[in-house]
């Protein structure tokens, strides 16, 4: 003889919430601390990209005298020259 466990109705347990040793402000601080970690990581890994992707439009004489932060500048020029070599 088999059980139907589907139409049996279920017991009411009452299910204890863990508190936490923190206060809601505490819980806020610790979230901003780790929004602001996680900018500082993203901010760190975008500075050398953007340097990659702006070097790779400059002239190669320019980008091996200067800084590829110098384009912001006005002093370098960008062309999408290099890849219409390539291509």
């Amino acid at each position: 003889m088999s059980v139907d466990v589907a139409n049996q109705p279920k017991a009411d347990v009452p299910v204890k919430k863990k508190k936490s040793k923190l206060n809601a402000g505490e819980e806020r601080r610790s979230g901003w601390f780790t929004r602001i970690t996680l900018l500082l990581v993203v901010a760190i890994w975008l500075i050398p990209t953007v340097g990659l992707i702006v070097t790779s439009l400059r002239n190669p004489v320019d980008a091996n005298s200067t800084g590829w932060w110098t384009v912001f500048s006005g002093t370098g020029g960008i062309s999408v020259e290099n890849y219409t070599d390539v291509l």
